[in-house]
């Protein structure tokens, strides 16, 4: 991975370099992708002296975009299998959210008709709301990491009840599950309710400030966290029409018959380290796909 990073970042200063000369007389030619504009802005703010800025531009984006990769595509499928389990859950959100698909991108569900579209014209993508609505209650009930913050000595927590609590000397990790699944944060924490994100403030569903973590919250929240909210409504919209996803727990633990926990909080499919950057459902999350009806 580093290697290929290495050369990726070789690639985008050598472009940066001709754009700069003048060699790029189409702007549109200029890579717009995160690495580049990240560049960019480094070049601007420090000033291009060559090999060292490369060097310590490296430095500094490397872990950077190792985060962006590896974390990025392991929590976001973890989000996606959740997404068709509470979906396959809740046919009524499941129609509303294909309907709000045919309205924007046609009736045609088709794979090629879908990505001409998309790749035609990906704005459209901010045109799905109860989609994304989908996508924040998945994240609500089944946040796929917490996080860790460093302490400080100006830094004191203080409870409901006014306890104080020191934090220097210690790392607070910052449990998101519980939280979202607290039920003076979340009215009906356990329910799968995509309106939520509708409602407005004098609604007793409306969600507190900074209550929904799972990007985290803040200047130090998840630099990846619009990306992949866009990989999670491309994949959605690429294959919420075309399949019906069924989980198949039943057949899975008939076939591999154990002794270990089944249930958590009545869940099957509960959320287990499998591997990777984040928590993923149980057993790999079996189940039967077919086409629509």
């Amino acid at each position: 991975m580093d290697r290929y990073l290495d050369g990726e970042i070789d690639k985008r200063f050598e472009e940066l370099a001709l754009l700069r000369a003048g060699s790029f007389k189409d702007s549109q030619s200029q890579s717009r992708s995160i690495t580049s504009l990240a560049m960019d802005k480094y070049l601007r703010d420090v000033g291009d002296t060559g090999e060292l800025s490369k060097k310590t531009f490296k430095r500094l984006a490397m872990p950077q975009l190792r985060m962006f990769l590896y974390a990025g595509h392991d929590t976001t499928s973890s989000t996606l299998l959740y997404s068709y389990l509470l979906l396959s859950r809740h046919p009524e959100a499941l129609s509303r959210v294909r309907a709000e698909h045919d309205s924007v991108f046609g009736s045609d569900y088709s794979t090629e008709h879908v990505t001409q579209v998309i790749s035609s014209n990906p704005t459209l993508l901010n045109q799905l709301p109860y989609t994304l609505a989908v996508i924040k209650e998945v994240l609500r009930i089944f946040p796929p990491a917490g996080s860790l913050r460093e302490g400080r000595s100006d830094l004191v927590l203080a409870d409901e009840n006014g306890q104080q609590y020191p934090t220097e000397g210690c790392h607070i990790w910052v449990l998101s599950l519980i939280m979202h699944h607290t039920p003076n944060v979340f009215m009906d924490p356990e329910e799968f309710i995509p309106d939520r994100w509708f409602v407005g403030p004098q609604d007793p569903l409306y969600p507190k400030k900074g209550s929904w973590r799972a990007f985290e919250w803040g200047p130090r929240s998840c630099i990846g966290q619009t990306l992949a909210q866009q990989e999670l409504k491309v994949a959605l919209v690429m294959t919420a029409r075309l399949f019906d996803v069924t989980p198949a727990y039943d057949e899975w633990d008939q076939l591999h018959p154990s002794k270990g926990i089944k249930l958590v909080d009545g869940n099957r499919a509960y959320q287990a380290e499998m591997g990777g950057g984040g928590a993923h459902p149980v057993d790999g999350f079996p189940v039967k796909v077919t086409m629509r009806k």
